[in-house]
């Protein structure tokens, strides 16, 4: 599912949740604020990745995803000119 397409289907709560929770840099738990969080395995899809995350305070799941926006320091070794 596309993230425009999950977005539509979120209420503002949600949404306003998940704004909040990309802005303090994902490091508590969206809905208690804990910081004792799991992550599972990274999923590949599309041009992303999905992370399931747990907290392992209240037991609230969720699932980050990120997506590929640049590249930095690309050192090219071939050699060629």
């Amino acid at each position: 599912m596309s993230t425009a397409i999950q977005s539509a289907a979120m209420t503002e709560e949600q949404l306003s949740t998940s704004r909040c929770y990309v802005a303090a840099g994902g490091m508590s738990c969206p809905v208690c604020d804990s910081e004792h969080l799991s992550v599972g395995k990274a999923l590949l899809v599309g041009v992303g990745t999905i992370w399931p995350n747990e907290c392992n305070t209240c037991g609230s799941t969720w699932h980050e995803v990120h997506k590929l926006d640049q590249i930095v320091d690309v050192t090219d070794k071939r050699g060629i000119s």
